[in-house]
């Protein structure tokens, strides 16, 4: 199986038009559980609850990453929504509500741990979802920044590699929710998307407080952090040194006391244990190939980093990410890894399926 590829080009409000235009149905079908779960939170119309969403969160977006709204503005109308629906669609990854279940496996290597001194980070993908979801993006705005995505439908941010160079990883940490108000992830990725460096997204971040999860970042230059955020409070390691692996389970020892049993990941910390032992034998002749193996090993089996779908099973291993920030490169399986060959990405090719 292999996503759907799309190359888009524009001011930004041109590329989310092309999106809008490209995937209208499979916007709405995207985000259409996540409205039912507001609505039924809210108990407020689909209309109203929307809108509150918009109402409340865009003005962070229009205040750290104001050209992602014209994206999402041309989302609208490309996908004949109404920009509440779009907005939503668009940004709702982590809002304050609890997130399906998920299950990655991510890593992130300094180029000292590197056979060629590249910098390179990556994951698996697990999730209840069906293959078809995925869609890779290649974005060339009028800034002739470019972006290579592996995204879903109407999503203005996600696991990418960019022209500058950066890249980051994405984990669910189960949690006690954080009290007052939080940022979604979204807003995160998009900064961290639309920034030169991991020194300006600590930069632009400093004060935000966002919804449970582990984030790495990494930029070209080989500074990589690892950011626990639990329960409104945060962690942050520099990791530029290492081989850093990281799964669903709370890392940081003085945010430990904040973590709930989530039975969906419980191979949490043998997937943890099993991906930082393989980085530690490896360091130092660390490659993508590697990697890419390291997303299909099975040690551990069941609890394995790739992990195959099973009877009574929530989430699997649905794709696999490798990418190369000094190269500016991705490499994607679609599929358990094992059995999925990956396809390499570039910022100025992009194979057709």
């Amino acid at each position: 199986m292999i996503g759907q590829v799309y190359d888009f080009r524009g001011t930004p409000y041109e590329i989310g038009t092309q999106h809008g235009v490209a995937m209208r149905q499979a916007i709405v079908d995207e985000a259409a559980d996540a409205i039912a779960q507001l609505t039924s939170l809210r108990s407020w119309s689909e209309t109203a609850a929307l809108q509150y969403m918009a109402d409340a969160y865009e003005p962070l977006f229009r205040q750290y990453t104001p050209r992602a709204l014209e994206e999402v503005h041309g989302i609208a109308d490309g996908a004949e929504l109404s920009y509440a629906h779009a907005f939503f669609c668009a940004t709702r990854d982590q809002m304050p509500m609890r997130p399906a279940a998920d299950g990655c496996t991510a890593f992130a290597c300094g180029m000292g741990t590197t056979r060629d001194g590249h910098v390179l980070m990556g994951q698996t993908k697990d999730t209840g979802a069906p293959l078809e979801r995925y869609r890779i993006m290649r974005l060339t705005d009028d800034r002739d920044e470019r972006r290579l995505m592996l995204n879903y439908p109407g999503w203005i941010a996600n696991l990418c590699v960019t022209s500058q160079g950066m890249a980051f990883t994405g984990n669910s940490l189960y949690a006690v929710l954080p009290q007052g108000d939080v940022a979604p992830s979204s807003l995160l990725k998009r900064i961290i998307m639309e920034s030169a460096s991991v020194r300006d997204v600590l930069d632009s971040i400093a004060g935000l407080r966002f919804s449970n999860g582990c984030y790495m970042a990494g930029d070209a230059t080989g500074h990589l952090v690892r950011m626990e955020w639990v329960s409104g409070d945060v962690d942050i390691e520099d990791i530029s040194t290492t081989a850093y692996g990281h799964a669903n389970t709370i890392l940081c020892e003085r945010l430990k006391l904040h973590e709930l049993d989530e039975p969906s990941v419980a191979c949490s910390p043998a997937r943890g244990k099993r991906v930082q032992s393989i980085l530690d034998h490896l360091a130092g002749d660390i490659t993508v190939e590697s990697l890419q193996q390291l997303t299909a090993d099975h040690g551990n089996d069941p609890q394995s980093i790739c992990n195959h779908q099973a009877p009574d099973a929530l989430i699997w291993t649905t794709a696999a990410i490798v990418s190369d920030l000094t190269a500016r490169e991705m490499y994607v399986a679609v599929g358990n890894p094992c059995q999925a060959p990956f396809r390499r990405y570039t910022l100025d090719s992009i194979p057709a399926p």
